[in-house]
């Protein structure tokens, strides 16, 4: 409630936000009867059938669910010109590591943007050739900084933002 605050009083264009994981472990313990295993260790899972994994997998469906929560109440808050603040902001939810220590093949979901970016779809690149920074260089050319490399990007995302 406070970050769509700040967005929608123009306080602040920006916004990280990042949910301790040890937030989530006394809700865990009472939800499943599992002890917790702790957030490092839950990455390295083993088996799917460990208490580990399920402590990842009951953590990212929370997770999600809060991130549909806010991309819900975005799209409720009017702007001055129809549009909703979900229109006006580009919302990503993402992650630096999938699972140990790999940072490549990332699940990153996109939203906002309003017509000017394309909604719907799934796009699965190849490992090792697309990098995310293409990802931080296109949202900032379609909010309009005139910028022409982020990080070690290699170009932007024209099938995204055209």
């Amino acid at each position: 409630d406070l970050m769509l605050a700040a967005l929608r009083t123009d306080s602040t264009r920006v916004i990280t936000y990042r949910k301790p994981t040890t937030s989530f472990f006394d809700e865990f313990e009472a939800e499943t009867g599992f002890g917790s295993v702790g957030a490092h260790p839950m990455t390295h899972f083993g088996a799917k059938t460990s208490n580990a994994y399920q402590q990842l997998t009951w953590r990212d469906e929370k997770i999600c669910s809060l991130f549909a929560t806010l991309i819900r109440k975005m799209q409720s808050i009017k702007e001055g010109d129809g549009s909703t603040l979900l229109d006006n902001t580009l919302v990503v939810m993402g992650s630096g590591l999938r699972t140990g220590h790999k940072r490549r093949n990332l699940p990153i979901l996109l939203g906002g943007g309003g017509s000017g970016v394309t909604h719907g779809h799934h796009y699965a690149y190849q490992e090792n050739e697309t990098k995310l920074g293409n990802l931080w260089l296109s949202m900032l050319k379609f909010a309009g900084c005139p910028v022409d490399s982020f990080a070690d990007s290699d170009g932007p995302l024209t099938e995204m933002f055209g």
